[in-house]
């Protein structure tokens, strides 16, 4: 666990550095995936039980959520700019699968790590993002190829199917499918690791 409390005390520090009353982050700005640095911390306390690293997920989570949840709806930071400290709320456009698909991770690893049902709903939430509960009501998923378009942009969709846009949405799929039998298996006593097992089949006992 050497590494990983290494790794993982670099992003308290920063946090502890650039955190102020009013900006519950570890940078300056938020940029790219920017849900990808409290799950890391959500995944380090799993393995670690270090309070500390809990803590500062919840925060950073929170605030995360709050600056980018309207409502039952999540409108991600745009890249138009970012989102720095002192501005007064982020830019709308343009917003990227990989931050939806951040969020659904980082919510999952945020209830594996509290149990709170909150993540849950957020992660679901998220996944929808990519289905049309966005800001702009459009779903980026493209039915007739399975693929996913590149983005939301203040005139509309991208319509340029890419890899790494399909991929975040599928990912994001099958981490909900597996979160939800997870949870039923456990919910049927099944023990935690047989549980765990079950979700990563096809449905059929490990």
């Amino acid at each position: 666990q050497c590494k990983l409390r290494l790794l993982t005390d670099g992003l308290v520090a920063a946090y502890q550095e650039n955190h102020r009353p009013d900006w519950q982050w570890f940078l300056p700005e938020m940029t790219y995936a920017n849900a990808k640095l409290p799950e890391a911390l959500f995944r380090a306390y799993q393995i670690t039980k270090h309070e500390e690293y809990l803590d500062v997920a919840r925060r950073t989570m929170q605030f995360l959520s709050d600056k980018t949840f309207v409502g039952d709806s999540l409108c991600l930071v745009g890249n138009h700019g970012w989102y720095r400290h002192g501005s007064e709320e982020p830019p709308l456009y343009d917003q990227q699968p990989i931050d939806a698909s951040a969020m659904v991770d980082a919510d999952l690893a945020g209830f594996d790590a509290t149990s709170d049902p909150a993540h849950l709903r957020r992660a679901w939430l998220a996944l929808e993002w990519f289905f049309g509960r966005n800001r702009q009501g459009a779903s980026l998923y493209d039915a007739q190829t399975g693929g996913c378009f590149d983005g939301l942009t203040e005139r509309g969709v991208n319509r340029n199917c890419g890899a790494e846009s399909t991929i975040c949405l599928l990912l994001s799929q099958l981490s909900v499918l597996e979160a939800r039998q997870r949870i039923s298996r456990r919910a049927l006593g099944m023990p935690p690791a047989e549980a765990d097992q079950y979700a990563r089949t096809d449905g059929e006992p490990p």
